[in-house]
Protein backbone atom coordinates (compact mmCIF):
# COMPACT_ATOMS: atom_id res chain seq x y z
CA UNK A 1 0.00 0.00 0.00
CA UNK A 2 2.95 2.01 0.84
CA UNK A 3 3.34 2.28 -3.26
CA UNK A 4 0.09 3.16 -3.82
CA UNK A 5 0.78 6.19 -2.00
CA UNK A 6 3.45 7.16 -3.14
CA UNK A 7 2.56 7.20 -6.49
CA UNK A 8 -1.02 8.87 -6.20
CA UNK A 9 1.17 11.75 -4.39
CA UNK A 10 3.15 11.87 -7.46
CA UNK A 11 -0.20 11.90 -9.78
CA UNK A 12 -1.97 15.03 -7.90
CA UNK A 13 1.62 16.85 -7.53
CA UNK A 14 0.85 16.40 -11.41
CA UNK A 15 -2.30 17.63 -11.74
CA UNK A 16 -1.32 20.70 -9.76
CA UNK A 17 1.52 21.35 -11.55
CA UNK A 18 -0.53 20.85 -15.12
CA UNK A 19 -2.96 23.55 -13.52
CA UNK A 20 0.08 25.87 -12.65
CA UNK A 21 1.31 25.18 -16.36
CA UNK A 22 -1.29 26.05 -18.82
CA UNK A 23 -2.84 22.64 -18.50
CA UNK A 24 0.31 20.87 -19.36
CA UNK A 25 2.12 17.76 -17.83
CA UNK A 26 5.90 18.29 -16.61
CA UNK A 27 8.49 18.10 -19.70
CA UNK A 28 10.12 14.54 -20.02
CA UNK A 29 13.81 15.11 -19.12
CA UNK A 30 12.94 17.12 -16.27
CA UNK A 31 9.47 15.64 -14.63
CA UNK A 32 10.58 14.78 -11.25
CA UNK A 33 12.68 18.24 -11.23
CA UNK A 34 9.68 20.25 -12.07
CA UNK A 35 7.64 18.28 -9.91
CA UNK A 36 10.17 18.79 -6.86
CA UNK A 37 8.83 21.88 -5.61
CA UNK A 38 5.10 20.45 -4.87
CA UNK A 39 6.94 18.00 -2.13
CA UNK A 40 7.80 18.89 1.18
CA UNK A 41 11.63 17.33 1.12
CA UNK A 42 10.53 14.30 3.29
CA UNK A 43 7.64 13.07 0.67
CA UNK A 44 10.71 13.18 -1.49
CA UNK A 45 13.24 11.22 0.25
CA UNK A 46 10.23 8.55 0.70
CA UNK A 47 9.79 8.09 -3.41
CA UNK A 48 13.28 6.29 -3.27
CA UNK A 49 13.16 2.71 -4.13
CA UNK A 50 11.15 0.06 -1.80
CA UNK A 51 15.21 -0.90 -1.27
CA UNK A 52 16.29 2.13 0.39
CA UNK A 53 18.56 3.22 -2.87
CA UNK A 54 18.41 7.15 -4.18
CA UNK A 55 16.28 7.30 -7.07
CA UNK A 56 12.68 7.13 -7.69
CA UNK A 57 10.66 3.56 -7.95
CA UNK A 58 8.42 5.55 -10.72
CA UNK A 59 8.37 6.28 -13.85
CA UNK A 60 6.85 8.88 -16.13
CA UNK A 61 4.77 7.67 -19.19
CA UNK A 62 7.00 8.98 -22.15
CA UNK A 63 3.66 9.41 -24.32
CA UNK A 64 2.20 11.61 -22.18
CA UNK A 65 5.42 13.90 -21.07
CA UNK A 66 5.02 17.81 -21.61
CA UNK A 67 1.12 17.50 -24.02
CA UNK A 68 -1.53 19.26 -22.30
CA UNK A 69 -3.92 17.26 -19.67
CA UNK A 70 -7.15 17.94 -21.81
CA UNK A 71 -5.62 15.87 -24.65
CA UNK A 72 -5.31 12.82 -22.52
CA UNK A 73 -7.84 10.32 -22.12
CA UNK A 74 -8.66 9.90 -18.15
CA UNK A 75 -7.95 6.40 -18.27
CA UNK A 76 -3.99 6.80 -19.40
CA UNK A 77 -0.91 5.97 -17.69
CA UNK A 78 0.47 8.80 -16.04
CA UNK A 79 3.09 6.95 -13.29
CA UNK A 80 3.80 3.29 -13.12
CA UNK A 81 6.68 1.37 -10.51
CA UNK A 82 10.05 1.04 -12.76
CA UNK A 83 12.11 -2.14 -13.22
CA UNK A 84 15.13 -0.60 -11.86
CA UNK A 85 15.18 2.88 -10.06
CA UNK A 86 15.93 6.08 -11.18
CA UNK A 87 15.33 9.74 -11.26
CA UNK A 88 13.47 11.42 -13.95
CA UNK A 89 12.78 8.29 -15.67
CA UNK A 90 10.29 8.88 -18.75
CA UNK A 91 9.76 5.15 -20.53
CA UNK A 92 6.88 2.96 -21.51
CA UNK A 93 5.44 -0.33 -20.64
CA UNK A 94 8.80 -2.16 -21.30
CA UNK A 95 10.40 -0.66 -17.91
CA UNK A 96 7.24 -1.86 -15.93
CA UNK A 97 8.28 -4.32 -13.10
CA UNK A 98 6.73 -7.08 -12.94
CA UNK A 99 8.07 -9.21 -10.10
CA UNK A 100 6.91 -12.68 -9.08
CA UNK A 101 7.41 -11.16 -5.73
CA UNK A 102 4.87 -8.51 -6.08
CA UNK A 103 2.02 -10.36 -5.61
CA UNK A 104 -0.31 -7.52 -4.66
CA UNK A 105 0.36 -6.07 -8.06
CA UNK A 106 2.66 -2.77 -9.47
CA UNK A 107 1.48 0.64 -8.80
CA UNK A 108 0.23 2.22 -11.20
CA UNK A 109 -1.70 6.01 -12.00
CA UNK A 110 -3.40 7.12 -14.39
CA UNK A 111 -4.98 11.22 -16.19
CA UNK A 112 -7.79 11.15 -14.47
CA UNK A 113 -5.82 10.82 -10.86
CA UNK A 114 -6.91 7.93 -9.38
CA UNK A 115 -4.21 5.46 -8.79
CA UNK A 116 -3.93 1.31 -8.04
CA UNK A 117 -1.92 -2.19 -8.15
CA UNK A 118 -2.63 -4.02 -10.87
CA UNK A 119 -1.50 -7.60 -11.15
CA UNK A 120 0.42 -8.78 -14.36
CA UNK A 121 -2.62 -10.42 -15.83
CA UNK A 122 -4.14 -7.07 -16.73
CA UNK A 123 -1.29 -5.15 -17.72
CA UNK A 124 -2.06 -5.29 -21.48
CA UNK A 125 -5.24 -4.07 -21.17
CA UNK A 126 -3.44 -0.85 -19.95
CA UNK A 127 -3.66 2.25 -22.58
CA UNK A 128 -0.49 4.37 -23.12
CA UNK A 129 -1.04 6.33 -25.48
CA UNK A 130 -3.23 9.37 -24.75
Amino acid sequence: MENLARIGALTQATLLYAQDNQGRLPPPERWGDALAPLFPSKTLASLNDDRGHAGWDYGFNSNVAGLKLAMVATNTVLFFQLDSAGRNVTAGPERLKISERRTEGVAISFADGHAELMRSDRMPDLRWVP
